[in-house]
């Protein structure tokens, strides 16, 4: 696995754990590291996965899940499967 790819799955779990533990009682302070979060992870991944995870805008939806690991997860496989159809 790739350098990129450990740093954003080690964001993608610091963003989810902050939604757990802090987004809840700070609910505008939650949105803004939810956005601010999409926005990284796409720079790290180079993918749009991670918009999916502005589901995170979404009372107590998006508070529950692992939406940024799912999304990064997600964008690693696509990627994984990009370079094995390429025969990388």
């Amino acid at each position: 696995m790739k350098l990129k790819w450990l740093v954003a799955f080690t964001v993608a779990a610091i963003l989810d754990i902050i939604d757990w533990l802090i987004a809840g009682m700070v609910p505008v302070a939650g949105d803004v590291v939810d956005v601010i979060g999409v926005v990284v992870l796409m720079l790290l991944t180079g993918s749009l996965w991670p918009v999916v995870g502005l589901v995170e805008l979404v009372p107590v939806v998006g508070d529950v899940l692992p939406t940024f690991l799912a999304v990064t997860y997600f964008a690693y496989k696509a990627e994984e499967g990009k370079a094995k159809g390429a025969g990388e």
